[in-house]
């Protein structure tokens, strides 16, 4: 399998792939929000549920997190599925002291630390940025775009 980074001409691919997958489309807007704040970001993994089962978002996230330790990313934020995360190392990020800002099971909001020493001075959940009005504005905007 080659994972390779997406194209111009995935966009309209992979909203519709994010809309399939998860029944609605507010995470195909969410990824358009990342997508605008930061193209080097691991996002929502989404395999067509015909291809589900091989493999395939297993090697997306292997891969994506591989390029986020050769950026020096120093740890990996995710909600997701707890049966699923920690098998790439994910734990819950209030081992670390990390908090989420929305009221969410503590066991769906983990943490993959890439670099002990640069997490040390993450333990206070104050030092890691939370997310901008600016971006929560974009998703809200877009969601409306798409609803109207």
């Amino acid at each position: 399998m080659t994972v390779r980074n997406k194209g111009r001409g995935d966009k309209k691919a992979i909203r519709r792939l994010n809309t399939t997958v998860f029944g609605k489309p507010q995470e195909a807007y969410l990824v358009a929000a990342l997508r605008n704040h930061c193209d080097d970001l691991l996002s929502l993994v989404a395999v067509a549920p015909e291809q589900q089962g091989g493999g395939i978002g297993s090697e997306l996230i292997r891969a994506g997190l591989a390029k986020l330790e050769k950026n020096g990313c120093p740890f990996v934020i995710v909600f997701g599925y707890s049966k699923y995360y920690p098998r790439f190392g994910f734990e819950r990020a209030n081992r670390y002291g990390v908090r989420c800002e929305w009221d969410v099971p503590d066991d769906v909001f983990m943490v993959l630390v890439l670099d002990e020493t640069a997490m040390k001075g993450c333990q206070d959940s104050r030092a890691i940025d939370r997310s901008s009005r600016s971006f929560h504005d974009e998703v809200q905007q877009l969601s409306d775009l798409h609803l109207s």
